[in-house]
């Protein structure tokens, strides 16, 4: 189930941050407002009379109101921050989506949005527009299980473990999933730290050993520079 919480509001949009559990699913469903969101953290599938699209990594999407869509989330669920408010506010009054090459760029977008300005939206998507939502090839797939099964597992030894040369791999990994595999496996790590910062009371020091990061402060750092929080203060607003 998500778990939203409201960040600040005015009299015409508010700011929403928003988690989704680990393989969850929300059917065919409208809101009531526009909204403009930023996935910060983790992945997911999104079916609309648009088409089917897998969002992964640093994205807007934009939906004016009663635009009817459903998701499914992935393995280690997702992080997203909104804008919500009168279609105006919220961005164009279209289904729109956006690779935005950096969350601190779909922070400054999201930002814009709030203002009801919509020309840096537009130039955004209309550069990165995207709808596939084809599965990658199964050994892309199995590339994709390796990384994140067995994390310390060299990436050098699952290309080997593939039949790939390297370099090979990497470009086909990052043609089918739209970062490198370390990137991939680094972003798929922050994602997992984040669901259990958000969704258990374990202490932070132990959720940073189970999900491979070096230290506490290893996984401070990559949560701040995912979310814009720290996990102590991540936790704390979903929280109070």
């Amino acid at each position: 189930m998500p778990v939203s919480i409201t960040l600040s509001a005015s009299s015409d949009h508010r700011w929403v941050l928003s988690h989704y559990a680990p393989g969850e699913v929300c059917r065919a469903h409208r809101h009531a407002e526009a909204q403009t969101s930023l996935l910060l953290a983790g992945d997911y599938v999104e079916e609309s009379l648009e088409g089917v699209v897998r969002v992964e990594g640093p994205h807007l999407s934009r939906k004016p109101s009663l635009f009817e869509h459903q998701d499914q989330f992935g393995d280690v669920g997702a992080l997203i921050l909104s804008v919500r408010g009168a279609d105006a506010i919220a961005g164009p009054a279209r289904y729109g989506l956006a690779a935005c090459g950096s969350r601190e760029a779909g922070r400054a977008a999201l930002a814009v949005a709030a203002t009801g300005r919509e020309a840096p939206l537009a130039r955004l998507s209309a550069t990165s527009f995207d709808r596939s939502g084809d599965t990658p090839a199964s050994w892309l797939l199995e590339a994709r299980t390796r990384l994140v099964g067995a994390p310390a597992e060299p990436i050098a030894s699952v290309s080997r473990g593939l039949g790939r040369h390297p370099v090979a791999f990497a470009r086909a990994f990052r043609s089918a999933y739209g970062r490198s595999p370390a990137r991939y496996r680094h972003d798929w790590r922050v994602a997992g730290a984040i669901e259990r910062i958000v969704r258990s009371a374990a202490a932070l020091a132990d959720i940073a050993a189970d999900t491979g990061f070096a230290d506490q402060a290893h996984m401070t750092r990559a949560v701040r520079r995912a979310s814009g929080w720290s996990p102590g203060a991540l936790r704390r607003l979903f929280t109070r």
